[in-house]
């Protein structure tokens, strides 16, 4: 689970000769047909939450003693 937090507006070439927009495009006719689209770098964020070992262990705990189980 990943959400993009925002656009960092910095572009990057993606050195293609199949995209229109890369220093390496080998096509010079202005309908060739490449896509035009931008690489942007993104910050991202890691949804996931981890418990520290010693509250992992506390709740491991409660449930222990709440089911009777052992684990």
């Amino acid at each position: 689970h990943y959400v993009k937090l925002h656009e960092t507006g910095v572009k990057v070439d993606c050195g293609s000769s199949q995209c229109a927009l890369s220093k390496a495009h080998r096509h010079t006719a202005r309908n060739c047909g490449c896509p035009r689209t931008y690489q942007e770098i993104q910050r991202i964020q890691n949804l996931y939450r981890t418990r520290c070992p010693a509250c992992e262990s506390a709740a491991w705990k409660i449930v222990e003693r709440e089911s009777g189980r052992q684990y």
